[in-house]
């Protein structure tokens, strides 16, 4: 009867050893994790710690960094423009080396106007025009990222702006500088704000007067419409009444207008003549006889 007591506590005791090897597992995991090369630098042979793969990045981007070239941005005047017109912007960054951050930038671009930051070249840079969409509108004709080396052709951008309606257009140049051919960004330049006035031209004031009255017919259009037919057909109403009452159906005596009379002209009588009457021929040969024996006699 011995031995089934030792195998009840042997069966007891089971879950204390299963506790005590899940723990010692989980210790050991631990201790494998932190003395991984990712969390702690190896060494060499000679002794000397490895830096880790964050670290070399890290020193990558500040050597590139430093190899990095100035750079020149240059863009094309704006005047004043009118409503409706459409021109073409142009932006222009030359490498100019590597010149000390002291050394002012050379600003010798007849015709175009110089922006005085310092724009880093020597790699892939972007160049991106925002406008407000409502004086100006811009459509970019170039692509947006471009490499600007030293000793080579500088990068040029190209946008089609179009002015919209009247006021001050403004206009957000933004510079990027990437790591290589990635997208890491190793430097942007402050915002480049550009101001461009835009006035109203005779057509576009009548374009505007046209969508105002245009806009108030369609919300009042139907009501005056409706009004306006009322009051003809009321005028026309009250004419044709009264049209009815002045004439009337059958004529009478009194309707009938006076028949006007022949003014007469008194005419003075004919003085007296002693001059014989002018005889008058006759076929009748006793009358005939008659005026021979009066004069006969």
């Amino acid at each position: 009867m011995a031995a089934p007591g030792r195998l009840g506590r042997g069966l007891r005791s089971l879950p204390t050893v299963l506790i005590t090897v899940i723990v010692t597992a989980a210790v050991l995991v631990v201790l494998l994790l932190a003395l991984s090369p990712t969390h702690k630098a190896a060494k060499t042979p000679s002794g000397k710690s490895v830096p880790s793969g964050q670290a070399v990045f890290a020193e990558n981007l500040k050597n590139d960094q430093a190899q990095l070239d100035r750079g020149v941005l240059a863009y094309t005047t704006i005047g004043t423009l009118s409503t409706g017109a459409r021109t073409t912007f142009t932006v222009l960054i030359t490498d100019i080396g590597k010149h000390p951050p002291a050394t002012s930038l050379p600003r010798d671009y007849p015709g175009w106007a110089v922006d005085h930051q310092d724009v880093p070249t020597g790699g892939i840079v972007s160049v991106t025009a925002t406008c407000d969409n409502v004086q100006l509108k811009c459509e970019p004709e170039s692509p947006a990222r471009q490499a600007v080396l030293p000793a080579s052709h500088p990068g040029r951008w190209y946008w089609a702006l179009t002015t919209q309606s009247p006021g001050t257009g403004r206009l957000t140049l933004t510079v990027t500088t990437y790591d290589q051919n990635s997208q890491t960004v190793l430097n942007e330049a402050a915002p480049i704000e550009i101001t461009v006035p835009v006035h109203a031209t005779t057509a576009y004031r009548l374009e505007t007067l046209a969508g105002t009255v245009g806009g108030l017919l369609r919300w009042i259009g139907p009501a005056l419409l409706i009004a306006g037919a009322a009051a003809i057909w009321t005028r026309y109403r009250k004419g044709r009444r009264s049209t009815t009452q002045d004439t009337p159906a059958h004529p009478t005596p009194d309707s009938v207008p006076p028949t006007p009379r022949a003014e007469t002209t008194n005419v003075p009588p004919a003085p007296p003549t002693d001059r014989p009457a002018p005889a008058r021929h006759s076929n009748d040969p006793m009358a005939t006889k008659d005026l021979t024996d009066r004069n006969g006699s």
